[in-house]
């Protein structure tokens, strides 16, 4: 985790080096130091459990996190916290946010509570929520195009077995032609038989 904590900082360096940064760490949460023989590399630790709740809702890209911190009731703070973001202009921002808020917020509450506080419209206005959507869409189409080929493959031989049947092929053999298994076949066979 050192090591991880101080690669990031290098990476994020690099890249905007007036920036300031401040790193938190979730794993190993008393750790706070990398030493190696040429480098000392020093990083804070926030624990969220430990936090008062109001330090989160000052910045609406920490909201997400308030309902993780100490807190004696969590569905309040999510009430607050559904209330700041209920007062942001940007309605991307205001979705994404809603969106990670719930994401979070679902680690310590139930999945009504949450729906009930942050409404649906907004959280499916956010990147992520568009993302999962186009996700499971594109597996259901793909699931939809695989069963419909089945059931097309089926109904094929289903019908060469009804054609075979009637020049008068054995059963044995439909079933080798068309793959279907003899029960198959003997089902068809009694189907297309004058009863």
């Amino acid at each position: 985790m050192p090591f991880r904590m101080a690669d990031y900082y290098l990476r994020v360096y690099r890249r905007f080096p007036q920036k300031e940064m401040r790193q938190i760490a979730s794993e190993l949460v008393y750790q706070n130091a990398l030493e190696l023989s040429q480098l000392h590399h020093r990083y804070e630790v926030i624990r969220l459990w430990e936090q008062p709740p109001e330090q989160f809702l000052e910045v609406p890209g920490l909201f997400p996190l308030a309902s993780l911190s100490r807190t004696d009731n969590p569905l309040t703070t999510l009430r607050m916290v559904s209330e700041k973001i209920a007062d942001l202009a940007n309605r991307r921002v205001k979705a994404n946010i809603a969106a990670s808020t719930a994401l979070l917020a679902g680690l310590r509450l139930d999945k009504e509570e949450i729906r009930r506080l942050l409404r649906s419209e907004m959280l499916q206005e956010s990147v992520i929520y568009q993302d999962i959507w186009e996700t499971a869409l594109d597996r259901g189409l793909q699931e939809g195009r695989q069963e419909g080929r089945q059931e097309g493959r089926q109904v094929a031989m289903r019908e060469i077995a009804l054609k075979l049947l009637a020049n008068g092929m054995e059963i044995a053999q439909v079933a080798s032609v068309t793959g279907l298994s003899v029960e198959q076949v003997e089902a068809i066979d009694i189907e297309r038989s004058p009863h």
